[in-house]
């Protein structure tokens, strides 16, 4: 299953409407907590993370196993609204993105799954997965050299290759056009997602 960049800034969009839900249902149950489980949190990465780089998507909870890149590695995806997460087994090569309540999610890690692994905390308890912290993610990060790290895609290209692309002054970015970006005009959300720019309105009801 693949997935374009309007799909994905779509479900980007959406992802604040339901975190507003969330606060809406808490306060209408003091004291119960309906914040979105791991199952949704995982499948918003997983559409996220296969729009960014190009990945193909396996069959749900195939384990260890949610993506196959272009150049058919093996890709397991990790999202968290927290500050860690948590593994069954070592991946071969592992994406980690940090979901915000605003629909933007950022990657902490890119690279071989051997190196997050072999520094996780063993696995305990009844579940039996090892776990670390984004904290951690980030100093190994720095350790990726850029040839093991997935390439991010726009409109079915690297931006390697972009960078070698034809300068086209229509789109004042130096960059060809790209036919997956959503039209500013018809969906600014879809838009400001898709470019991982924060979205909201103002007390005035007015985009800021």
């Amino acid at each position: 299953m693949t997935i374009d960049h309007i799909a994905a800034a779509r479900i980007a969009a959406l992802i604040p409407e339901l975190y507003r839900l969330v606060g809406q249902l808490e306060e209408a149950a003091p004291g119960r907590s309906f914040t979105p489980d791991g199952h949704m949190v995982g499948s918003f990465g997983e559409v996220l993370a296969a729009a960014r780089y190009g990945l193909t998507l396996t069959t749900a909870s195939t384990r260890e196993v949610d993506a196959i890149a272009p150049d058919g590695r093996e890709v397991e995806i990790k999202a968290t609204g927290g500050k860690s997460i948590a593994m069954r087994g070592e991946p071969k090569h592992l994406l980690v993105l940090k979901l915000e309540k605003d629909g933007t999610a950022i990657t902490v890690y890119n690279g071989p799954g051997a190196l997050v692994w072999a520094e996780s905390r063993p696995a305990n308890g009844r579940n039996g997965q090892s776990t670390i912290s984004l904290s951690k993610l980030r100093q190994l990060q720095a350790q990726v050299p850029e040839h093991d790290r997935l390439p991010e895609v726009m409109g079915g290209m690297t931006r390697d290759e972009l960078k070698g692309a034809p300068l086209m002054l229509s789109t004042g970015r130096g960059l060809p056009p790209d036919p997956n970006e959503p039209d500013i005009k018809d969906d600014l959300a879809a838009w400001c997602a898709y470019h991982g720019i924060k979205y909201g309105r103002g007390p005035a009801g007015e985009a800021p």
